[in-house]
Order: C-alpha cells, then sequence, then structure tokens
C-alpha cells in the first residue's frame, strides 16, 4: 500500500489518483463511499459568488474531455468503488445536470441497485446573472447498494425521529422525505480556506449518520477538503480521503486537526475529576514508614492518567515518579512505573503498527542522547515544569497520537514517563545504559523474553 500523505486517529489522507489507491484497498473492505466527482462544468462562463461575477473554471480537474470520455471516467471509477465495498456496502454520488445522469447510467452499468435519488434544496442559492434560465438552487445525490439483494444499513429512526432544525422541510417526528433543505457552507466551515465544490458538514453529517454504523469505514475518492472525513471522524467512524491536490490535502489536515483537537478537549471535560494543583498533590502523597511523601509536582495527562514526581533519595537531585491511571469512574492506586511497564506497553503499539512504532522508538533514541543529568537546582526547577517537557515535544505528541490508541498509555504520557525516567537514570548515574539498551532491544525485534530480560534487569 502506498505511504498515507496524512495519518492520525483512524483518519487517513492519500496524494494520488484515486484509481491507483483503489487498487491497493482490500477487497469488501469499505461500508461506505461518499463520491463527488468533477461536474466538468468548467468551461469558462461565470456565475455569482459573494455577490460579484466569478469564472466557472474550478480546476483543470474539472474540464471536460467530451462526452464518450468523461462517460468512461465515470465508469472506472465508480467499478473501482464498487470491488472495494462490502456486499451490503453502499454509495452515494453527489452531482449536478452536467454530471449527475453519467453517474446514474454509470452506476446501473456497474451494476449497482439505486436506493434513491436525494434532491439537495439550497435555500441561499447563488442567484443567476444571464437571467435566461431558472436558478440553478439543487444539487441531486445518488444513493446504491453494491448488490441487489445484499442488505445495507439504513438508520431509519435516527433520519425520522432526530434533531434537524437546520432543515426546513423535515418534520419532526415524520419519516424523512427525499428533498433536503440545507444551506450551503457556512462561514466557519472555510476557516482554514475553501474547496470551489465545497460541501456544508450538514449534509455529510446526516449521509454518514443515515447509512453507517460507528466504527465503520468511510472513503471518499475525490475528499477535496475532506467534509466527508471530518463528519465521519466526528461520529467515530474510520476514514480514507483521496486527492490529486495536495493544497486541499493540506487544508483537509488543518479542518482535521482541529476537530480532533476539540473532540479531545471535550473528551477531558468529560472524563477528568477537574482537580486543582492543590488537590492533585493532595492526592498523590502518601505514606512511608511514617512520615507523610509530598510530590514536587503532579499533573494530569489526557484525563486518564495523574504523574507525580517527588525528591528521591539515592543523589542530591534524585527523582522518584509515581503515577495514577483512571479505570471507567475509578483511580488505581499509587503506581512505580518500572521499564516492564512502558516495554510491554510499546509491544502492544509494535504489534497494532510495527514501522509507526519503529520511529518512535528511533525519536525516543534521539531524546536519550539529548538528556543531560540534573546538576543544581536551577535544572531540578526546570524539569519540573511540565509544560517545558511536553512543549519541547508538541510535534511528536500529536505525529504518533493514533498510536495512542493501542496499548494502555497515551503517547503524551508516554512520552513524558519516558522523559522523566531517562532524567532520572542519568541523574544517578551519567554512565546508565539501561533505558538505552531497552529501547535497542525493541528497536531491533529481539526475542520477546530477552526484551523482558532487558526490562526487568536491576542495572543501571
Amino acid at each position: 500500500m502506498l505511504k498515507p500523505y496524512f495519518k492520525r486517529n483512524n483518519f487517513t489522507l492519500y496524494h494520488d489518483d484515486c484509481l491507483k489507491i483503489l487498487e491497493e484497498i482490500p477487497e469488501n473492505s469499505v461500508d461506505m463511499i461518499f463520491a463527488d466527482p468533477p461536474y466538468f462544468l468548467s468551461n469558462g462562463t461565470f456565475t455569482c459568488q459573494n455577490g460579484k461575477m466569478v469564472s466557472v473554471k474550478k480546476g483543470d480537474w474539472d474540464m471536460s474531455n467530451g462526452l464518450k470520455k468523461d462517460l468512461k471516467f465515470h465508469l472506472k471509477w465508480i467499478k473501482a468503488c464498487k470491488r472495494v465495498l462490502k456486499p451490503g456496502g453502499t454509495i452515494w454520488i453527489s452531482g449536478t445536470y452536467h454530471s449527475i445522469y453519467q453517474c446514474g447510467f454509470a452506476l446501473q452499468a456497474a451494476g449497482f441497485h439505486i436506493l434513491n435519488d436525494i434532491t439537495w434544496f439550497k435555500p441561499n442559492a447563488a442567484p443567476n446573472l444571464s437571467c435566461r434560465f431558472f436558478t440553478a438552487s439543487h444539487e441531486t445525490l445518488l444513493w446504491a447498494r453494491k448488490e441487489k439483494k445484499g442488505k445495507h444499513t439504513f438508520n431509519y429512526e435516527l433520519m425520522k425521529g432526530g434533531n434537524w432544525p437546520e432543515d426546513q422541510l423535515k418534520k419532526p417526528g415524520l419519516q424523512m422525505r427525499s428533498v433536503w433543505s440545507i444551506n450551503t457552507p457556512k462561514k466557519i466551515e472555510k476557516k482554514f480556506g475553501k474547496h470551489p465544490t465545497q460541501k456544508p458538514e450538514e449534509l455529510l453529517k446526516r449521509i454518514v449518520l443515515a447509512s453507517t454504523n460507528k466504527d465503520d469505514l468511510v472513503l471518499d475518492p475525490f475528499t477535496g477538503s475532506s467534509t466527508t472525513g471530518i463528519a465521519a471522524h466526528l461520529f467515530g467512524r474510520k476514514f480514507v480521503g483521496i486527492d490529486t491536490e495536495k493544497k486541499y490535502l493540506d487544508l483537509s489536515k488543518k479542518r482535521f486537526n482541529e476537530l480532533d483537537k476539540n473532540l479531545k478537549l471535550k473528551f477531558n471535560e468529560i472524563t477528568s475529576i477537574k482537580m486543582n494543583k492543590k488537590e492533585l498533590i493532595k492526592f498523590m502523597s502518601f505514606n512511608r514508614e511514617g512520615k507523610r511523601i509530598i510530590p514536587l509536582f503532579a499533573s494530569q495527562i489526557n484525563g486518564r492518567f495523574i504523574i507525580a514526581v517527588y525528591q528521591g533519595s539515592i543523589s542530591r537531585y534524585d527523582i522518584l515518579i509515581k503515577y495514577r491511571q483512571k479505570d471507567g469512574d475509578n483511580w488505581s492506586r499509587i503506581r512505580t512505573p518500572k521499564h516492564i511497564h512502558w516495554a510491554v506497553d510499546v509491544l502492544i503499539k509494535m504489534h497494532s503498527d510495527k514501522e509507526e512504532t519503529k520511529r518512535f522508538l528511533d525519536f525516543l533514541v534521539d531524546i536519550w542522547n539529548k538528556t543531560k543529568p540534573v546538576k543544581n537546582k536551577k535544572e531540578q526547577n526546570k524539569i519540573l515544569d511540565i509544560k517545558y517537557l511536553l512543549e519541547t515535544n508538541k510535534k511528536e505528541i500529536e505525529e504518533y497520537e493514533e498510536l495512542g490508541q493501542k496499548g494502555e498509555y497515551s503517547i503524551k504520557f508516554l512520552i513524558l514517563l519516558a522523559k522523566l525516567l531517562m532524567i532520572q537514570e542519568k541523574t544517578n548515574l551519567e554512565t546508565a545504559y539501561m533505558f538505552k539498551k531497552l529501547l535497542d532491544s525493541l528497536r531491533s525485534g529481539k526475542d520477546i523474553f530477552g526484551i523482558v530480560s532487558t526490562a526487568t534487569h536491576r542495572g543501571r
């Protein structure tokens, strides 16, 4: 499979011709496809945009090659989509009269079973400048199933009883009809830039909710600015988007990163116990031999972990590291992290994505090489600054975030834990080698018994 242009948290983008990528995707693996193919209407005419006359030309990709070649193009990509769809999988195709009839013919020629044609009415459509035709204020959506006798997903009750306040035509509690009234994209949806045929998020939210379930795989062969992917990720679906234009994939990345960030903030609001600094210190304090041990600092990570650092006893600037982990509504007891803990977590991540985990281990080796022992109070205060420790690796935390979906530890927690363990090891013995030796064992693919032996070795 070709290397993704971007991949994070089940949101994957490819920069290539969709026919080439579709060849690489396993047969019968996709649950739903939304396609907004070229309309082939860039013919040198003009339209109205924000009250101004602008050229209709959207790009070379939207130029017609003649009726026969255009139809041949639609037949090719539709057949390629059919191969990757599951037997009960469905495809949605959006278009205007410039392309939708060819797409409908191609669907039937490829053996699809058409379920519905939806009229997407645009209440705020741009006016007609020539005053010689009716004002174009709708697009057509074709919805088809791969096999005539297959069983497709249709979340009927949600469509009937759901809350659709933006649709002036939908009556509460009544069946959803095949005419949808949804405005064109809002200004906020173009915050990072716009695609000339960008679809509104409300339209794709409805399509995703109507025809998929959580964890389903959604594919868009002409992803553009990835409104399909934004809707899919929002509702917990996996997404693959393909486009030939790098600038629109970069726009997709920005839209995804903002959504992902907002979703995480929401999640953390829900899962966080919302302790203040004083409460965290108290929560991470414990008794040892009749003495109260109070941390130098404590911090929550991803709403699921609390990590604390204490004054150690081996050397003047030695540190002791402890943590708690949330399981459901409850927090674990205060634990001491050991090499075997994070090593097993990395092994689980490696089983899921070997190459990505190896790159992550290379990154940890780089941190090891740059880590210096703490030799004075000023340096100790610096490492006790959680923001400083994480901010220096903000890029890597984002880059390897998807690995955090596997195993026990999030990437942010694992990076912070690794940095603190490295500092602890080198501060107590500048020639320390255990952490680096374990990293090398993991990177080399050493047998699991060898890795466990290294991880449980008590030397420094």
